[in-house]
């Protein structure tokens, strides 16, 4: 008799082990469940803003090239993580591109700019005149989205980035008005690049293109453009 109770308070203690580990095995199921829908929301809602103007917080960023295109949509092969992307187009969709630009197109004072720099901070790669916008503040500079090192065609070329208005040129030598609320004196080159952001059609968006989208995740997955940069 005893040793018939001993046999079943073991069983019964492995019961209660084996009840412990399924538990904690669908507990540790369920965070890395959580765990990975709170990664991928927080890929998905990055805090973007327009090209050209305006804060957008908690939109949709999304970069890279365009696979295909069909009527109203088309697939981005992404370039931060996102594998594709399908990106629903409508007729309110603001669409801009940059061209290749010259030092006098792009240096004028009192006009809003972004300035690649070399790591060092101090010498401009690339400067990019802003798209004037009605009856946007002159002295509030767009922010563009940074596509980091080798940016999409040239246009971000390096993560180091500022915003703001030309105050003055001198020389080799042009100072800034950053949206930091300082100024900054920034060296120009030869090597210097410049370009300008202008109106662009739906025609502008090709197979192959870099672009840049912000807008909205849809609840079918896909992203519907409220601003696209064609580069």
């Amino acid at each position: 008799m005893k040793n018939k109770k001993v046999i079943l308070a073991i069983a019964a203690a492995i019961i209660v082990i084996i009840i412990l580990i399924i538990a904690a095995v669908i507990y540790l199921v369920n965070r890395n469940k959580n765990n990975n829908t709170a990664a991928q929301t927080a890929t998905d809602n990055l805090t973007a803003q327009a090209p050209g103007g305006g804060n957008f917080a908690n939109f949709t960023y999304v970069m890279g090239k365009v696979n295909s295109l069909s009527a109203g949509s088309l697939i981005v092969d992404t370039s931060n993580g996102q594998g594709q992307r399908i990106v629903t187009l409508s007729s309110t969709a603001n669409i801009t591109k940059y061209v290749d630009a010259t030092m006098a197109d792009v240096l004028i004072p009192n006009q809003n700019v972004m300035v690649n720099l070399t790591s060092d901070n101090n010498t401009a790669v690339t400067i990019t005149l802003a798209l004037a916008r009605p009856n946007r503040n002159p002295a509030s500079a767009p922010r563009q989205p940074r596509t980091g090192a080798g940016g999409a065609g040239g246009v971000a070329q390096n993560p180091n980035t500022i915003n703001g208005m030309i105050l003055s040129i001198d020389g080799n030598q042009v100072t800034i008005s950053s949206m930091r609320n300082s100024n900054k004196t920034i060296n120009i080159n030869s090597s210097t690049k410049y370009k300008k952001q202008i109106p662009a059609v739906l025609s502008d968006i090709i197979v192959g293109a870099n672009i840049t989208v912000i807008g909205t995740a849809s609840s079918a997955g896909t992203v519907i453009a409220r601003n696209i940069n064609v580069y």
